[in-house]
């Protein structure tokens, strides 16, 4: 399983290959991080999630330097499409962070789930 993650609203983006074998233990690893998890990440107050700490492989995304167009339109249009990954993530604060998996979004807060609620 590959998931597509952004750190930091477009600050990084990863592919994660986690250890859980299917999105349900996944999700249920997910759905159990505790909230002090990440504590050890601490910037003017904010704890941030680095998202290394979760287990599995990780591989930093990185637009090659000195790209040209094309290679630029291919870096944007399949690297980080995320029609080609198993889930998509965000991770930032613990309550803004979320995976989706199977077209369902997993939220680490409540804060994250009523932030994104879909318009009436």
């Amino acid at each position: 399983m590959r998931i597509l993650i952004e750190e930091e609203y477009g600050y990084r983006q990863w592919v994660w290959t986690p250890q859980q074998e299917n999105a349900e233990k996944l999700i249920s690893y997910w759905q159990n991080l505790d909230e002090n998890f990440f504590d050890s990440i601490v910037l003017h107050s904010i704890v941030l999630l680095c998202p290394t700490y979760l287990t599995g492989i990780w591989q930093e995304l990185k637009m090659p330097i000195g790209a040209n167009s094309v290679e630029e339109d291919w870096y944007y249009t399949q690297i980080l499409n995320k029609d080609n990954y198993d889930g998509f993530g965000h991770i930032h604060e613990f309550c803004d962070s979320y995976l989706t998996l199977k077209g369902k979004k997993y939220a680490l807060s409540q804060v994250s789930n009523f932030a994104r609620l879909p318009k009436e």
